[in-house]
């Protein structure tokens, strides 16, 4: 049970992430994946979001 539940808590961290960071076409970019393992989504995300503002 406890490996059930672990799989469905990653499952649901990963759409997550993809329905916050896909791009226009859909697709999760590989530096955005390794922003989540490095700490810098979030920065990405900011700078992104002061970019469109900025338009």
């Amino acid at each position: 049970m406890w490996i059930k539940l672990c799989s469905v808590a990653a499952l649901s961290e990963w759409k997550i992430l993809y329905f916050l960071c896909k791009d226009k076409d859909g697709l999760l970019k590989k530096d955005i994946v390794r922003g989540v393992y490095d700490g810098s989504l979030f920065e990405q995300m900011a700078k992104e979001q002061q970019a469109k503002k900025k338009k």
